[in-house]
């Protein structure tokens, strides 16, 4: 049911358009966007490879689920780089046939053990006697050759499930089907744009043709060069005799300038410091990774900007107080800043040590060491059993004090 296409979109969309099928049903086409952003590439003969898995769930209004599917799936892409450079992304297309009624389809996209997930509500109606589809909106339209997903009639269009336009892509495409035509007769469409109120931006010039066939494919398009960013909507008319109907669709106009990088501006020794945060895997795939601006640049796109901001900030504060790299660094980094903190000054034969305490998850204690007296504290003893304990703590630790850790 499935055919992949790699095409541009930045984020995870799902788009539909439902058209006639039957007298008792309507075919539903579900237009789906994965963006590459959204998955982590590990390298694979000279290419880069991502395995995930698609799901869709369909439920009746009453929340009955009806109809689920599970598809494994695998990404390949040339490099990060140039995938990046070129915002590429994964389109695809479902279609299911649905009585008339109220839906809920669910999209989930899960890899390596994170999901994400949206939902959209479906209100399928059928089409009977003189009637006009949904709108499909396209971000490309070219000749059609052979079997194709995306063909209709002579044409491939490839969905553009974000309806995003504007920069490079200023054409919106748009697919139509015509219904219950008096074939010999003539027929007219008026496309018209409106802004989301319904206030009338452009009204395009009639368009007239008499029909051969009574259910045919109309393709149009308008130009938005010129819109500013915001929301619109296409309205569509059609008229044959003395019927009218209408149908519409919202799209949107973005900023023509690219989104700049998540790592702009932030200095690599505070956001490529991810030894401590990092799973196993990721560490594993920066160990493996040719290009290492590439990995960071994937790595933190998957985490968010807002936590960025958090680890970069966390850094900056651990590396001006103790050293990012020192052990006081480390716990700082891991577990934040302590809830208490003692310092002893060196006592009878006793180096200087310091004693975090954290009071909450069941409390944590550490204790850091000058062994050397040179003004470099060491971890010694923790309360925690992930780190490190001395065996021989207690030799550099006031009795009063090791008596208050046990």
């Amino acid at each position: 049911m499935f055919n992949i296409l790699i095409y541009i979109l930045t984020t995870l969309s799902m788009d539909y358009a439902i058209f006639r099928l039957n007298d008792t049903l309507s075919l539903v086409e579900l237009y789906i966007a994965i963006p590459y952003t959204s998955l982590a590439y590990t390298d694979y003969n000279g290419e880069k490879r991502a395995d995930f898995q698609i799901g869709i769930q369909i439920e009746e209004e009453e929340g009955a689920i009806i109809a689920e599917y599970k598809f494994e799936r695998v990404s390949f892409i040339p490099s990060l780089e140039e995938t990046r450079e070129k915002t590429l992304t994964m389109i695809d297309l479902f279609s299911l046939s649905l009585p008339q009624g109220r839906y809920s389809v669910y999209l989930s996209v899960n890899h390596e053990g994170n999901e994400h997930r949206i939902n959209t509500g479906l209100r399928v109606s059928l089409y009977k006697g003189f009637s006009i589809s949904d709108i499909m909106l396209g971000s490309k339209i070219e000749d059609a050759f052979g079997v194709d997903k995306f063909r209709k009639g002579e044409y491939q269009i490839i969905p553009n499930p974000e309806r995003r336009y504007g920069g490079d892509r200023n054409i919106v495409y748009i697919y139509t089907e015509l219904y219950g035509l008096s074939v010999g007769e003539e027929y007219s469409l008026i496309y018209r744009l409106k802004d989301v109120m319904g206030n009338l931006i452009t009204e395009y010039p009639e368009k007239t043709r008499v029909t051969k066939q009574s259910s045919i494919n109309e393709i149009g398009g308008i130009n938005t060069v010129g819109l500013s960013s915001g929301s619109y909507l296409i309205e569509i008319e059609l008229s044959q005799d003395r019927d009218t109907v209408h149908t519409s669709k919202v799209f949107y106009i973005v900023s023509i300038e690219r989104e700049p990088s998540i790592l702009d501006g932030i200095e690599r020794e505070y956001y490529s410091f991810i030894e401590y945060i990092a799973t196993p895997e990721d560490l594993a795939r920066y160990e493996a990774s040719d290009d290492k601006d590439d990995f960071f640049e994937e790595f933190w796109a998957r985490k968010g900007r807002e936590t960025l901001s958090s680890h970069v900030e966390r850094v900056k504060k651990a590396d001006d107080l103790y050293g990012k790299e020192s052990d006081r660094g480390r716990i700082f980094l891991i577990y934040g800043e302590p809830d208490e903190v003692r310092s002893y000054a060196a006592d009878l034969g006793y180096p200087d040590c310091e004693v975090w305490w954290y009071y909450g998850a069941g409390g944590r204690t550490f204790v850091f060491s000058d062994k050397w007296g040179i003004g470099r504290y060491e971890l010694i003893y923790s309360s925690d059993v992930k780190e490190y304990t001395d065996p021989r703590y207690y030799r550099y630790i006031p009795p009063s004090l090791l008596q208050s850790l046990h």
